[in-house]
């Protein structure tokens, strides 16, 4: 039904993740936008050499969800989003990482379902270096 492509791409002070979701059903489908890579939010589950990295970005309190909250993929189309995810998880110090997709997509067809749409990546970084999170950013503000 959904299927996904990442690709990372990598400057001195960013990561950012090329997400992609595609469509494979026969259906136009709508996928609730939060808790995923199209909305800035802890949406990854990220380690380090084994070890997790805990979300270092804005949490936000979320209504109801409304029709806008809604992404409409065609059947055999895609829609792709720039994660950065060194904005919102440390990833300035040299190790394996592996990000991972947190939660399920919610889908709406004519019933809401959870799709899971398995997403891991593998980055290896072999220096250390400055990438801070947009968490540590807003700390060295309030000094």
């Amino acid at each position: 039904m959904l299927s996904s492509k990442v690709e990372l791409q990598e400057t001195d002070r960013l990561l950012v993740l090329d997400f992609t979701l595609s469509n494979t059903s026969d259906n136009d489908l709508y996928f609730l936008n939060r808790n995923t890579p199209f909305e800035s939010c802890d949406c990854f589950s990220v380690t380090r050499d084994g070890a997790e990295i805990k979300y270092d970005g804005p949490f936000f309190k979320k209504g109801v969800p409304m029709s806008s909250d809604y992404i409409h993929v065609k059947s055999g189309e895609s829609v792709s989003a720039k994660y950065t995810i060194s904005n919102f998880y440390d990833v300035s110090q040299k190790g394996t990482y592996e990000f991972r997709l947190k939660k399920p997509f919610l889908v709406s067809l004519k019933f809401e379902t959870e799709v899971f749409v398995e997403t891991v990546v593998k980055y290896v970084l072999q220096e250390d270096k400055y990438r801070p999170t947009l968490g540590q950013l807003a700390r060295c503000n309030q000094q």
